[in-house]
């Protein structure tokens, strides 16, 4: 469990409340490894931007600030983010989640890398929790 998830889960269980993990279904390794790709991608994409931030003259003006990022980085980083897009859309066709935006769903809906499940947290107060 991550670090977020954990203190999320402490503070629901403060609040007399249990979250549960509803899974909707389970998608394959390639699906996955195709979400994995894309976001490593974006993310070296985003190394490279800090990069050339990084190395851009002190005394450089906004409007260069601008264009010289827009230049280099813009197209690759929107090409890369549609990939991501279109790898977790794959990913909710796959279990059967049609409706809705990718960003709405990504909102609503978890992917467990590990184990390929795609799930959504339900907050459940306790005293309604059947044991």
């Amino acid at each position: 469990m991550c670090i977020e998830c954990s203190i999320k889960k402490a503070i629901a269980s403060l609040a007399g409340i249990e979250i549960k993990r509803e899974v909707v279904g389970k998608v394959n390794k390639s699906l996955i490894l195709q979400l994995k790709l894309a976001e490593n991608e974006v993310d070296k994409i985003m190394s490279d931007t800090k990069a050339t931030i990084a190395s851009l003259p002190k005394d450089i003006t906004e409007e260069e600030f601008v264009k010289t990022l827009s230049e280099k980085y813009e197209a690759k980083h929107n090409e890369a983010a549609a990939k991501v897009n279109e790898a977790f859309d794959q990913i909710f066709i796959a279990v059967g989640i049609n409706d809705g935006e990718t960003r709405s769903k990504r909102d609503t809906y978890k992917i467990d890398q590990t184990t390929g499940e795609v799930f959504r947290e339900v907050e459940i107060f306790k005293d309604q929790v059947l044991h």
